[in-house]
């Protein structure tokens, strides 16, 4: 089994540790509820590391113009779905890989470092298929990028309204440029322990910082986290808070069968460029019968699970849940459902058959939770 660097603080902090794809990681330090209301009203941190982290650049020679040959940018944007070149240095996007059938392979992020440098974050139980797809996408188009895996680091996600103020108590020297970043937008720096990229994003739905830093650096930087008091969190809390937002799993409501606009990811599609699977895709745009949505339950005790069956008012199957838990917040089951389209619309009551009988739950398409994220800078 794979371990993050982090692995022996979190054995010595007595995290309850289970296997997730191929990594032995924290499920939980305390408890769902204790760790799930930090994040909500505090601040929260999560060991990320074992996500994937790829580096692509192209070399500019002495005399060329750099957006001439700008391989990196014409590779990226045949493998996703949005416009990458748009980025500006500093900027962060959230994008999908597609097969040749429009399916998803993947959902990422991408930072764009300069105009011929991105990093990439794919994830981990995607790790080697996202790279496989990659380096073939290469080699059919005989493109001179250099794409480099790191291993030796840690990605550290701090997640909280209160996150802005404890990770300016761990990189002062930095705390104008964190204090002045915008949602999706990153800083790095040059220290001794490296490369340090912080940048203001998350999973969570709160106001939070991911920190991407060597092996040892982040060692230190969690370590002083935990002197601060900022509540260790793991993949059980984390998994809750994502799905408050309505924020997709793969594996749950995303997979190589499922297309963005079955997904609900419309949004993210660049129909006016090229990209891999794009014809595919295209025509089963026009099939589309199911749409991703999210469902609160309407009855105490009725908590939804991936699997489970949701039904019309007549009793006839229009769907499956995809992800559910109880909310905190809500004092409600929840979770996200892949619907007949016919019933995705807002407030539109459906049952879920929980135990044997059906429970009415509300559809939300866009998650009633505010969240502290700061928007800043546009």
């Amino acid at each position: 089994m794979k371990k993050t660097a982090l692995n022996e603080l979190h054995h010595s902090s007595g995290a309850k540790m289970v296997e997730y794809a191929g990594y032995d990681m924290p499920l939980s330090y305390t408890n769902i509820k204790d760790e799930y209301l930090a994040v909500r009203s505090n601040c929260g941190v999560f060991d990320v590391s074992h996500m994937q982290v790829l580096n692509f650049s192209t070399t500019v020679g002495e005399n060329q113009n750099a957006e001439d040959t700008n391989q990196t940018v014409a590779l990226l944007n045949l493998l996703t779905v949005r416009n990458v070149s748009k980025m500006k240095p500093g900027r962060v996007q959230y994008n999908i890989l597609l097969n040749s059938e429009g399916g998803i392979i993947d959902d990422i992020t991408l930072y764009r470092q300069s105009e011929n440098e991105y990093y990439m974050i794919s994830n981990a139980s995607r790790a080697s298929i996202v790279l496989s797809h990659i380096q073939k996408t290469m080699e059919s188009g005989d493109y001179s990028v250099e794409v480099q895996t790191f291993t030796e680091h840690c990605l550290i996600a701090l997640q909280g309204p209160e996150s802005e103020k404890i990770i300016c108590n761990v990189f002062p020297q930095h705390k104008q440029t964190i204090e002045d970043s915008g949602y999706y937008r990153f800083a790095s720096f040059d220290e001794n322990d490296g490369l340090i990229m912080i940048a203001r994003t998350g999973y969570t739905g709160e106001d939070g910082f991911e920190i991407f830093i060597s092996s040892e650096g982040g060692k230190k930087v969690w370590k002083e986290l935990d002197v601060l008091g900022v509540q260790k969190c793991g993949l059980a809390a984390r998994d809750l808070l994502r799905m408050e937002v309505f924020y997709p799993l793969y594996g749950n409501e995303l997979s190589e069968e499922i297309t963005p606009y079955e997904a609900s990811l419309d949004r993210l599609v660049d129909e006016s460029k090229e990209f891999i699977g794009k014809p595919q895709l295209l025509v089963k745009k026009e099939s589309v019968t199911h749409k991703t949505r999210g469902i609160i339950m309407q009855t105490t005790g009725a908590i939804p699970r991936q699997g489970y069956i949701v039904y019309n008012e007549s009793g006839e199957t229009i769907g499956k849940c995809t992800s559910g838990g109880f909310s905190f917040t809500w004092n409600q089951g929840f979770g996200l459902v892949s619907l007949d389209e016919k019933y995705a619309e807002e407030d539109q009551t459906v049952w879920v058959e929980i135990r044997g009988q059906k429970k009415p739950g509300i559809i939300k398409i866009k998650s009633p939770l505010k969240g502290s994220i700061k928007r800043k800078n546009g």
